[in-house]
């Protein structure tokens, strides 16, 4: 799917399987000689909805700004520097063709939106994506003639357990704490900021944040313990380029917390609005979805040890 600017296309996609979404801004300089900068691409200059279809039931799978999303996705992991924040001199772009006298320059800028897990297309199942442009996407800099964004599914190859949910909430310019009803099946929450480049304290939004849940999880941090979290979890060039984003709760081997419940308290004049968001991630399952996880597992386990067994 391709999107230009100030369009808003859609597409459904069947008869595959999905771990997530992959996204590539192609841009080209208007101008001969000069090098693209890192602020020529905004990916919050887009909004993305992708949506599950089974049958006569539909999941919204995410739905809201396209930067946070894959701000997210990311934390922590290789390949964040190509995401960091846009105002950042250490956003990465792959220079596809390099500016020089009578040739504009092109880049490429990749995006990832990971879902957690497969998502496997079968009969008339459909995954729809609806990307829209909001026409701000591009510096005055950028030939919108010519550049676009491009998003294809990221092919997976597990079986299905449970269908994803990511689910962004913006922080009001306003609020000093707020509680967030985070429901059922949760693995992750992240603070999302957009428009902090400092590591510094005097920089940090997030002053405390409170988790509980039914399963009895409780954490109670504060911004330096957040921060020692991070400085913990991942290599020092990644930690870095999360400025003032931090990863609230992360869990693993698909372990889902229910009835999570969460308190932030902001820092008063810290919070800009609209650049702040709370992004978690939950799965919606049923024994019927996991018995048929576990059968397709088994099966393709036999068939892995026959083939063995006969060499």
């Amino acid at each position: 799917m391709q999107v230009s600017i100030r369009t808003s296309p859609v597409e459904r996609f069947s008869a595959r399987k999905a771990k997530g979404l992959n996204l590539r801004a192609f841009l080209s300089h208007n101008t001969a000689a000069t090098a693209l900068a890192a602020t020529d691409f905004l990916p919050s200059g887009l909004n993305i909805t992708v949506t599950h279809y089974t049958g006569t039931k539909s999941t919204t799978i995410l739905d809201g700004n396209l930067e946070p999303y894959v701000m997210e996705s990311v934390l922590g992991k290789a390949g964040l520097q190509y995401l960091t924040l846009a105002t950042s001199p250490a956003r990465t772009r792959i220079i596809t063709l390099a500016q020089t006298t009578g040739v504009k320059e092109q880049a490429i800028i990749p995006m990832y939106i990971n879902f957690g897990c497969t998502i496997d297309l079968k009969g008339n199942d459909k995954l729809e994506v609806r990307l829209q442009s909001l026409g701000s996407e591009y510096s005055s800099n950028i030939d919108t003639a010519v550049s676009y964004v491009y998003c294809d599914l990221a092919e997976g190859t597990e079986e299905q357990w449970a269908i994803p949910q990511i689910v962004q909430r913006t922080v009001n310019g306003t609020e000093l704490t707020n509680t967030f009803d985070l429901g059922d099946g949760v693995s992750g929450i992240a603070f999302i900021n957009t428009d902090k480049t400092s590591l510094l304290a005097a920089a940090n939004v997030i002053a405390n944040v409170v988790i509980n849940s039914e399963d009895g999880f409780q954490k109670n941090a504060t911004y330096d313990e957040l921060y020692s979290e991070r400085v913990a979890m991942m290599p020092e060039n990644e930690h870095r380029c999360m400025a003032q984003s931090q990863i609230l709760l992360r869990t693993a081997n698909r372990t889902l917390l229910n009835r999570v419940n969460m308190r932030c308290t902001f820092v008063s004049g810290s919070v800009t609005s609209g650049k702040n968001f709370i992004i978690s991630r939950r799965f919606v399952t049923s024994p019927s979805m996991v018995q048929n996880y576990k059968s397709s597992r088994q099966a393709r386990m036999a068939k892995t040890m026959s083939r063995i067994s006969n060499q």
